[in-house]
């Protein structure tokens, strides 16, 4: 199976909600190409459904790494965080987020706390 395919049947698993088979298909992707966003990403949220934030929280910001303007990966990342009480982090990436996407709701929501 080439990557294209892997990455397409991935997408189908995490939909579907079989985690185990979307996060060893984004693996092997991003063993065949270590550099692809969209594989990272995902993985990151596959990640994160199965609640494995240490291994969520690596994969987002190795996304970040590769693009700063990421805001999708910055917002899950500024999500985990809050989650675990790394409020002062969480601003960090919605502040982020917010320099390039001023009007970004919940980047805007998230800068701004609980009500």
């Amino acid at each position: 199976m080439d990557s294209p395919e892997r990455y397409a049947r991935a997408a189908e698993a995490m939909d579907a909600g079989r985690l185990d088979e979307a996060r060893r298909l984004l693996e092997a992707c991003l063993m065949e190409a270590p550099d692809h966003l969209p594989s990272r990403f995902d993985l990151g949220v596959c990640y994160l459904r199965m609640e494995l934030t240490a291994r969520a929280e690596g994969m987002l910001r190795s996304v970040t790494a590769l693009d700063p303007l990421h805001v999708g990966a910055r917002l899950c990342l500024a999500d985990l965080l809050v989650a675990q009480g790394r409020s002062d982090e969480a601003l960090t990436e919605y502040r982020a987020v917010l320099t390039h996407d001023p009007a970004n709701p919940r980047a805007r929501r998230g800068l701004l706390g609980p009500s």
